[in-house]
């Protein structure tokens, strides 16, 4: 069995002084941040090529039809996952909870089983909408690089209101047959490229993150 993650979150430690600097983002840490990847700022989605300890670097602002924004220090940021309308994206799966026997590549996202048998696989994907309208976002499950059967499942998420985006949680479970060595992974995409896989920080002490994803993998026999 296994139960992996992906939730890396940090703190500005200083402003994002208007909505179109592209100027290293300082925070408290990098630590559970992808090398390269996107940011959920506010309602902002920011892109970033690189990392230090303390900064993101090679940055780009609004993506995701979301629109740039100032941003204070001591606000929350947190990982999201983006993909461009219709093009497939692995789900990027960083965290072990707990493991035995099933690993996790941080690097990859993939999954690997140690011991044969039928395995309940299942996750849950936090989604937000940077659009002004609905947006479809379709999560699947590939084995050793090939795409399973009848796995796709589709969550329209609806769009920004009140100022923010709108959010919504899909949550499968599926029964598959693995052998030893077999390597599972999950892809996704978004129809209209405005949806985002997006951890989301903790708000003043009193909610808990919100993962952007959630796997867990059980054998049952």
């Amino acid at each position: 069995y296994g139960a992996f993650h992906t939730d890396g979150a940090t703190i500005l430690t200083a402003d994002i002084p208007n909505a179109s600097s592209t100027a290293p983002i300082q925070v408290t840490s990098t630590t559970g941040f992808l090398s390269a990847g996107y940011l959920l700022c506010e309602d902002e989605i920011i892109q970033y090529t690189g990392k230090t300890a303390t900064t993101f670097t090679g940055i780009t602002r609004g993506q995701a039809g979301s629109n740039g924004a100032t941003h204070d220090a001591g606000i929350g940021v947190s990982q999201a996952q983006v993909a461009e309308a219709g093009v497939p994206h692995q789900v990027m799966i960083d965290s072990t909870s707990i493991s035995n026997n099933v690993t996790l590549d941080p690097a990859t996202g993939n999954v690997t089983i140690g011991g044969a048998g039928t395995y309940n696989l299942q996750f849950s994907v936090q989604t937000e909408n940077f659009g002004n309208d609905y947006d479809d976002t379709v999560v699947w499950f590939v084995v050793n690089g090939n795409v399973v059967p009848a796995t796709a499942s589709y969550c329209s998420t609806v769009p920004t209101h009140a100022g923010g985006p709108g959010s919504n949680i899909m949550t499968v479970n599926i029964f598959y047959t693995l052998a030893a060595g077999d390597v599972v992974a999950l892809w996704w995409t978004s129809i209209g490229g405005t949806s985002t896989l997006s951890s989301i920080p903790p708000v003043d002490g009193t909610i808990p993150q919100s993962p952007s994803v959630i796997f867990t993998v059980n054998r049952i026999y």
